[in-house]
């Protein structure tokens, strides 16, 4: 079957959507969680007595900072919605802008499933079952 990330999460077989959702939770749950945080600090060398620099805390995970980075005026709250609406599978077609995020995000979850991606837990590699429903 050719995937088309524009079609609904809904219309793939049961065990297929199955990991779709899945991993649409995961992306969910670690972009819910992880935000870039930037907090000042004392510079290590300073050049007068209030001198302070950036430091990074917490930071996007990297998937998000590839999209945010791809698509011109990329938002987190529309992504969150849009992996929200896959996780409960009211996800919708993608028509002319409306539902955009739906498509960017199924696509980077089939990519994710039959590509495999690396983490800070090591290398996944791509899910068997996707990969073999869609070759």
């Amino acid at each position: 079957m050719k995937w088309d990330g524009k079609k609904r999460v809904s219309e793939l077989p049961d065990s297929i959507k199955e990991i779709f959702l899945s991993e649409a939770q995961y992306l969910y749950n670690e972009l819910s969680k992880n935000i870039l945080e930037v907090v000042l600090v004392p510079a290590p060398v300073r050049k007068h007595p209030y001198h302070m620099i950036r430091k990074v805390e917490n930071r996007n995970p990297d998937w998000y900072q590839q999209l945010y980075s791809e698509y011109q005026h990329f938002r987190r709250d529309r992504s969150l919605n849009a992996l929200e609406r896959i996780c409960n599978q009211e996800d919708m077609d993608f028509k002319h802008g409306q539902y955009k995020y739906d498509s960017i995000y199924r696509d980077l979850i089939y990519q994710r499933l039959t590509e495999g991606y690396d983490c800070q837990c090591g290398e996944v590699p791509p899910d068997d079952d996707v990969k073999g429903f869609f070759n």
